[in-house]
């Protein structure tokens, strides 16, 4: 079909909608939206594309505003010519906006399948209170796919108080009962958004807490430390993970804490939820050597305990050169239980490092413990296997 016969067949389709009635509107209407779902040719991207076409529509669609099912289908046109053919006018825009609080369902689905892409959404008051009631279009069970596209569109600017609005809706869909059968594809897609939420979320707040220690006064130092430090002992998700797993985070920790380090409280807390962070996410960088082992002679016994639970631990420590010095010198923190169990834990760690001439006094060491103290049965059999691991690692003993 030549592009002039083409583009007669369809004018004269529209010229007939403009006089006919609305009984004879839909089929003909319906008979142009059939036709943008064909393939799509020279001819018929080239009418579709002039936004003279959609005005003639749009134009029609009002004529027949009082009748929903014309007008559903007009909306429908129009909207397959949107997607199809880029087109995304002003006069569209406006012709849709008149008709998202209409009272028919498929007609305010049909909308939102498009409404929400058009670029001049972007300056509607109303966007987001708009987005949050399209899964309350019917069909739920399909309009809750066209608010996922919308989110999945707009995931870097849902303001932080919606966001926990947004995952309950899309995890009441995911995690129904009577969704057992959402395949794994679909269920994939909205997890993917759900986690990025929760992580955004996470990492705003957490964000909030740092920002805030950096900039605080002495007095709200401690407890906004301590905020941190109970977070990063809590069981490990993925929020948290891809949070603390951040060397940045940790940096700017240890910022903190050398800003605070003539202030033993501050500096333990410093200390211990960057030794937290490094144990439980693996982050063993050189710079959190380096600020540990900066106070690896500090008075401080509860420092002193911290310090000992991570820095034998780090990769960096094996060229530490006073290395077997500080593993000795672990027992004699006080409180001697605790200090036993971490010299106990990084002997076993390390036991086929110990020098020869180190075997004797380890032993020693752990067998006066195991002596004089009221352990139970399944500790003291812990320090046991280590003393005998040592033993049969050399003959001298």
């Amino acid at each position: 079909m030549s592009r002039m016969k083409y583009g007669e067949e369809i004018l004269g389709i529209i010229e007939e909608l403009v006089t006919t009635s609305p009984t004879n509107a839909i089929s003909l209407i319906k008979k142009i939206e059939e036709e943008l779902r064909q393939g799509i040719g020279v001819d018929k991207e080239a009418f579709f594309s002039n936004p003279t076409i959609t005005k003639r529509l749009i134009k029609i669609g009002r004529k027949y505003e009082d009748d929903d099912n014309v007008l559903e289908e007009v909306i429908r046109t129009v909207i397959t010519i949107s997607e199809r053919f880029n087109i995304k006018t002003q006069n569209l825009y406006d012709f849709l906006f008149n008709y998202i609080e209409s009272k028919n369902n498929k007609i305010k689905y049909v909308i939102a399948s498009c409404f929400p892409f058009l670029t001049q959404f972007n300056d509607f008051n109303e966007k987001w209170g708009y987005i949050l009631s399209i899964p309350k279009i019917l069909p739920k069970n399909e309009s809750i796919h066209i608010f996922r596209k919308v989110i999945e569109q707009r995931i870097d600017e849902i303001p932080s108080e919606l966001r926990k609005n947004v995952i309950k809706t899309m995890e009441s869909f995911v995690f129904r009962i009577e969704n057992e059968t959402v395949n794994d594809g679909i269920f994939e897609q909205y997890m993917t958004i759900i986690n990025k939420l929760r992580f955004d979320k996470y990492n705003e707040e957490m964000l909030g807490i740092i920002g805030e220690l950096e900039t605080t006064s002495l007095t709200n130092v401690l407890p906004l430390i301590k905020k941190v430090e109970r977070e990063v002992r809590q069981e490990i998700g993925i929020d948290s993970k891809a949070f603390f797993l951040n060397p940045t985070i940790t940096k700017r920790l240890i910022k903190i804490g050398q800003k605070y380090n003539d202030n033993d409280k501050i500096l333990e807390e410093a200390i211990r939820t960057v030794t937290t962070i490094s144990v439980r996410f693996d982050v063993k960088t050189q710079n959190v050597y380096d600020f540990l082992i900066s106070y690896i002679e500090s008075k401080n016994n509860k420092i002193k305990l911290v310090l000992a639970s991570c820095v034998p631990l780090l990769p960096q420590f094996d060229y530490y050169e006073k290395k077997w010095d500080y593993v000795l010198s672990i027992p004699t923190i006080p409180p001697k239980k605790e200090s036993m169990d971490i010299f106990r834990r990084v002997i076993k760690r390390k036991i086929d490092e110990v020098p020869s001439e180190q075997k004797e006094n380890i032993i020693t060491i752990m067998e006066n413990f195991t002596n004089k103290e009221n352990l139970h049965s399944v500790v003291r059999e812990y320090y046991i296997e280590v003393i005998e691991q040592l033993r049969r690692t050399d003959n001298s003993i």
